[in-house]
């Protein structure tokens, strides 16, 4: 890398290159479409070209790529320096103690089956399920994180790491590593002495998170009104486009509200793939149905396929080759999180920083009164306004909604009337918290089961105007489409 040695003649030239390290290497994370390993520590020592890599399921040799250019010290910091302001991890030096044993004996800790239970978080990273933790470390690292913050001793935290490895690889040496434990484990209370903001003691002149200036103001304002993509998400429906003045907006919360069966898991499903369709990252999270079942409605609406085929498995050659040239298609992911709570749903939206994140449905999550509703609604409120940080516009959510159904019926008649505000089930903060409430509702017949004209409109709209279309559900494809006569309401 450089031209001469580097010697740290003081601990803040350590600190500088340890830094520099991390940034250089995130640049390099950055620019490859594969899982780079964490190597920046300066504890590293580079592994000799012509020996083996024995880290993986295979033994790789190693092999020199490119020797690439030499660089004078400052060069090399103002080019690392590129990536940002990352941190190093850990400070050196300055360990956590940890008094551990490797036990003979590895057996699943006792505590683990609990957490993995309790946690889909810890699951998820047990079952390696997340594609940005692309080495064993990572997944060490991640797994004592939680395990600590749910209150694990050192020693449950040994057995954990220990156990996880032997779970991989039977023959992997890092399970018995005494020192790789102790430093994982010390990295980890390392991190967790370190008091967050909000613990931090007030400072009478600090500016709050989020204060503004007037100059600053000014600058966010005239950035956003010059700024070449207003990062608008359409929606499929002009009508509705029309009233929301191009689309929804990043950090917006919209509540699409119907009766069951009248068509709202249908309306976010098409919501979702017209944001997609525009380049946007979207993700599903479902409390109620199954991956495979809302992937047959996806099916039917990209290829065509009468959705009761799909249901009943009968295609024919045709239909099954539209079947799997969409398969390769898919256009975003979900998550069924029926056994999530509210906080891991934020949580890993703020995570991954989708443009559009779809949740079917708002009251899936367990509550016990409209109390605990209105946390759900104000927990997905703070994701929204908050996901707007380091260059991403924000992340507008949209979340599918019950209606008093009992409430709405009328003793004469089996007919559902239009709902309003007032029908949302639970509490009032829904339709408060909301930047836009929509509504779905089709005409029952004389037994109260849905026609498929119906009428899709917007309620409410914090920044513009009202609107509605009329809408029939196509059963073939399972999606509204929008009907003739048009309706525009400002």
């Amino acid at each position: 890398m450089f031209e001469e040695p580097w010697r740290f003649g003081t601990y803040g030239e350590q600190r500088l290159a340890a830094r520099a390290a991390a940034q250089w290497q995130k640049l390099h994370r950055d620019s490859v479409r594969w899982g780079v390993d964490y190597t920046h520590d300066l504890a590293r020592i580079l592994r000799l070209p012509g020996t083996l890599n024995g880290k993986g399921a295979e033994r790789v040799p190693v092999r020199v790529i490119d020797t690439g250019p030499r660089h004078e010290r400052d060069e090399l910091l103002e080019i690392a320096g590129r990536a940002g302001d990352v941190d190093p991890g850990y400070a050196i030096g300055e360990q956590h103690k940890v008094s551990v044993s490797c036990r003979p004996d590895t057996k699943p800790p006792a505590k683990l089956a609990e957490l993995v239970n309790r946690s889909p978080a810890f699951r998820k990273v047990w079952r390696h399920e997340r594609d940005d933790l692309p080495s064993m470390s990572e997944h060490d690292m991640a797994l004592v994180s939680i395990a600590a913050l749910a209150g694990w001793e050192d020693q449950e935290l040994a057995d954990l790491i220990a156990y996880h490895r032997k779970t991989q690889d039977a023959s992997d040496p890092k399970a018995g590593r005494l020192d790789y434990i102790r430093r994982t484990i010390a990295r980890v209370r390392e991190s967790a002495t370190q008091a967050p903001e909000r613990d931090q003691p007030h400072v009478a002149n600090k500016a709050r998170k989020g204060t503004l200036t007037a100059a600053q103001w000014a600058d966010v304002i005239g950035e956003r009104l010059e700024a070449s993509d207003d990062n608008v998400i359409p929606v499929p429906f002009r009508g509705i486009n029309g009233a929301l003045d191009g689309g929804l907006r990043p950090g917006q919360v919209c509540l699409v509200a119907g009766y069951t069966s009248h068509g709202k898991s249908v309306i976010v499903d098409q919501l979702a793939d017209h944001a997609a369709a525009s380049g946007r990252k979207v993700h599903l999270y479902l409390t109620e149905m199954t991956a495979y079942a809302r992937g047959l409605r996806l099916l039917a609406r990209t290829t065509r396929v009468p959705f009761s085929r799909l249901k009943r498995r009968e295609l024919d050659a045709d239909q099954w080759r539209r079947v799997v040239d969409a398969l390769n298609k898919v256009p975003y992911g979900c998550s069924i999180v029926s056994d999530w709570t509210v906080e891991d749903v934020v949580a890993d939206i703020r995570e991954h920083r989708w443009d559009v994140a779809v949740v079917d449905l708002i009251h899936g999550f367990h509550y016990a009164d409209e109390r605990d509703l209105s946390k759900s609604s104000s927990a997905i409120v703070r994701a929204a306004k908050g996901s707007a940080q380091d260059g991403h516009p924000g992340t507008a959510i949209i979340c599918a909604a019950h209606l008093n159904d009992g409430q709405m019926r009328d003793s004469r008649s089996n007919r559902r009337p239009r709902p309003g505000l007032h029908s949302l089930k639970g509490s009032s903060s829904l339709k408060q918290d909301a930047d836009v409430v929509m509504f779905i509702w089709r005409k029952d017949d004389e037994d109260g089961l849905p026609e498929p004209e119906g009428a899709l409109w917007v309620a409410k709209n914090r920044d513009g105007g009202m609107g509605a279309v009329d809408v029939v559900l196509d059963p073939v494809s399972m999606e509204f489409t929008e009907a003739p006569s048009l309706r525009v309401a400002v």
